[in-house]
């Protein structure tokens, strides 16, 4: 196996687990987006970018200052204040930062900018770290979009901006107009919000026609043929000749050859079928007399007797009854199927031309026929015949389901491989389903974004008028190391499940699950190399952070060096970053991956837990063109802090989750094998060493998936915005 498969595996493994869930759109400190009172998110609070001095709760020494920044607050005395222009200060005032004494030896900072690029809000910081956006009075900001007063949508214009009423959400206008050019309705009227129209009526009232109306030419009609009627159910089955219901043939068969039933036929109701009384004779001898009961003949056994002599061939003389004999055939035309209430049914060979012991010379191989052998006379080759029939079979293929025999040919019905994604072409290898990332046009669902395509598979548009202005905390560290744990024991994974179960179940304790615990080997040290080049660079955020056990959020960014510092060591010095702008929601301008019941008691920091809250779809990239979408479910994230005075400087712990195991080979069948191929090894590998190494744990949804524990450590960074 090449080198590069280890690295890639663990890339995949590693840095689908490591994040969390972004289902749950929250904002720090109020209310989200649209709401009158304003949006708000916190400004930078902090003084300085990296606080060296530490206080006694720091757990190790913190990294030293590389950004070539003053250091605001070593020294400072505020009741001492200013002592030299230029010297580093704290004006108090979270909506500023830089702060230094001016020539007038008075403290004073520069004011933080807070636009999140909207022209229909008024954006300001609140003096306590927050921004606030407010959607003005004059203006709507509905669904991503700014509208002026007054603006119809242009999705239905039944509705419209009307800020009075509303500024983030469409206002009911029935005085609007909703007319269409089409013939096909009329009295077009706006009612609640929405266009109500009368559809005029097309219907000629002949069965033997299917009528229609087209938006411009109006109504059509074309001709039609099978059955049809003519309101009467008695006079038989009407057929459809050149657009006219044709009278029957034959009256309509109501005999349901049914002795309890009284049938009879009434011209708009059709066939009846009454229930008598009375006895009914039926071809059992056992049961030569029943009686009717609801319409049904009870074949109860009635007959007695005294020795098989009294019974027929297919009836059994039993404590004194006659009783049908079981169903022996076994379907061999070559059998002779018997029955001793003694054993039971037992078989005897037929001699004769049409078999050869049991099999029968006129088998042709074809499960949809029934092959049927008259023997000739002596010397002369048996007659054979294969009629055709309906029995289930099997076509060999298995991306057909529900195999049914027709006309001698075994035909399934092809397997539903439909995902619903409009930008991957859906097809059936092998029995499963593969979708394959397309190239062209889609809708991503935005309202704000524009020419949407697809790209990887997913649906992607323009949001250039949907991208807000983040704001990013100082309470940032980038991940300088990550481990799968080498088992299940305390310091090598979390309880995934919160169970007292742990996993692997020959190597684990205390709850501890970490079921690809065997798949460390093969991907620690590319997982290393990996990190320390900075291929892979993850930033944990903490947004409102407290040390008393109060809720804060703690999200997950993917970043990459900003070019101010381009030379930069990711992994020892204090360095800037900018992160993936996909990895914004345009809307509430929060992260997309975010845990919101992050919580420290002590130094221990703790977030997420086994809750389909904590997950979320993430495509892992095993190399350029080649990507694998899965699922991460039950996140869990437990660390011990580091600060230095109330900035955190850094975390050491673990990440704890677990995947579907059916879909990550799922995913790995919907790559095309040529992915594989020119990378230098083949599909059956990769999914051979993930059977081979990883044994299902738990079970989500009904469904076998697994477990993975993270050893990582992060150190002190900074965001510096977005690319």
């Amino acid at each position: 196996m090449k080198r590069s498969i280890r690295f890639l595996l663990a890339v995949w493994l590693v840095f689908a687990l490591a994040c969390t869930s972004s289902s749950n759109k929250k904002l720090d400190a109020t209310e989200s987006d649209q709401t009158s009172s304003g949006d708000q998110t916190q400004a930078d609070t902090a003084t300085n970018d990296d606080v060296s001095q530490a206080d006694g709760d720091d757990m190790g020494a913190p990294e030293p200052d590389t950004s070539n920044e003053p250091d605001a607050v070593d020294g400072w005395n505020p009741e001492i204040g200013c002592q030299y222009e230029g010297q580093p200060c704290d004006d108090e005032n979270a909506c500023t930062h830089t702060d230094k004494c001016g020539a007038d030896l008075k403290c004073a900072g520069t004011a933080y900018t807070c636009d999140d690029g909207r022209e229909c809000t008024d954006d300001k910081c609140d003096g306590n770290g927050y921004c606030i956006f407010t959607v003005k009075k004059d203006k709507c900001f509905i669904n991503g979009v700014c509208h002026e007063a007054g603006k119809v949508n242009p999705k239905n214009p039944c509705v419209e901006c009307v800020p009075t009423t509303s500024n983030t959400e469409w206002t009911a206008d029935d005085t609007n107009s909703c007319a269409n050019d089409s013939v096909c309705t009329k009295n077009e009227r706006c009612e609640g919000g929405t266009c109500v129209v009368d559809h005029i009526n097309c219907d000629g009232g002949n069965p033997c026609k299917v009528y229609s109306c087209d938006p411009k030419k109006g109504c059509q009609e074309t001709l039609r043929e099978g059955p049809c009627e003519d309101g009467d159910l008695c006079n038989g089955t009407e057929m459809c000749v050149n657009g006219t219901c044709m009278p029957a043939v034959a009256p309509t068969d109501c005999d349901d050859d049914n002795p309890c039933t009284k049938d009879s036929c009434d011209s708009k109701v059709g066939c009846i079928h009454e229930a008598i009384a009375g006895t009914c004779e039926t071809a059992n001898k056992c049961v030569a007399i029943g009686v009717c009961k609801d319409g049904a003949c009870d074949l109860s056994p009635s007959k007695t007797c005294a020795s098989s002599d009294d019974c027929g061939a297919k009836e059994l003389c039993y404590k004194g009854e006659c009783v049908p004999l079981k169903n022996c055939d076994d379907g061999n035309s070559c059998t002779e199927d018997l029955c001793e209430p003694s054993i039971g049914c037992y078989t005897q060979l037929v001699q004769d031309a049409c078999c050869t012991g049991s099999v029968n010379a006129c088998d042709d191989k074809n499960a949809c026929t029934t092959d049927t052998c008259i023997p000739g006379n002596p010397g002369e080759d048996p007659t054979c015949t294969h009629e055709n029939n309906t029995a289930s079979c099997d076509d060999g293929d298995p991306c057909t389901v529900n195999d049914t025999c027709a006309n001698g040919v075994c035909k399934g019905t092809p397997k539903d491989c439909d995902d619903k994604n409009p930008c991957t072409d859906d097809s059936c290898v092998a029995g499963n389903c593969v979708h394959t990332a397309r190239t062209g046009t889609c809708d991503d669902g935005r309202a704000c974004s524009t020419n949407d395509k697809c790209v990887s598979g997913k649906c992607v548009g323009d949001e250039t008028g949907c991208q807000c202005t983040p704001s990013f905390s100082n309470d940032v560290t980038k991940i300088t190391s990550m481990q799968i744990g080498s088992n299940g024991q305390p310091g090598e994974g979390l309880n995934v499940d919160e169970l007292s179960t742990c996993a692997p179940t020959t190597n684990c304790s205390a709850g501890i699950d970490n079921a690809m615990s065997g798949f460390a080997a093969l991907a620690n040290t590319q997982l290393a190399t990996a990190l320390t080049s900075g291929q892979i660079l993850l930033l944990l955020e903490a947004k409102n952070i407290k040390y008393d056990g109060t809720t804060f959020s703690l999200s997950l960014h993917q970043g990459q060096l900003d070019p101010a510092n381009a030379g930069c060591n990711v992994q020892t010095q204090t360095c800037q970053y900018k992160v993936a702008k996909d990895g914004i929601d345009g809307d509430s301008c929060l992260p997309k991956i975010i845990l919101a019941n992050a919580r420290i008691t002590g130094n221990t920091l703790t977030a997420g837990g086994a809750s389909k809250q904590y997950s979320f779809a993430l495509a892992i990239p095993l190399s350029e063109g080649l990507e694998i979408p899965i699922n991460i479910l039950y996140a869990h994230v437990e660390a011990t802090v580091t600060k230095s005075g109330s900035t955190l400087t850094g975390l050491n712990g673990l990440i704890g989750g677990a995947v579907i195991k059916s879909e990550m080979l799922a995913a790995i069948d919907a790559i095309p094998p040529e992915k594989f191929a020119e990378l230098g090894f083949s599909k059956d590998l990769v999914k051979n060493i993930l059977n081979l190494a990883v044994k299902a744990d738990l079970t989500i949804d009904g469904k076998e998936a697994a477990s993975i524990g993270l050893k990582f450590s992060s150190i002190k960074a900074t965001i510096t915005g977005t690319y």
